[in-house]
């Protein structure tokens, strides 16, 4: 199964998560947003749903600074 991630595709073996893939790819999944083929994917919503081929994810992190 293919997936785009930030603009790279990825190849995944097993059905996966949006919750897992977030939980592996980020250091604070906590400050992250996922963007789901165009759309934000309310947070509730990362356990139940599952990424399908040729879905295109977009994992956006908040940076704090000055």
């Amino acid at each position: 199964m293919e997936i785009t991630v930030n603009g790279q595709t990825k190849t995944f073996l097993a059905p996966i998560s949006a919750e897992s893939l977030i939980n592996t790819s980020c250091k604070k999944p906590e400050l992250v947003i996922c963007e789901l083929n165009g759309a934000i994917l309310d947070r509730k919503e990362w356990v139940s749903t599952q990424l399908k081929t040729h879905d295109r994810i977009e994992l956006i992190s908040f940076v704090g600074g000055g």
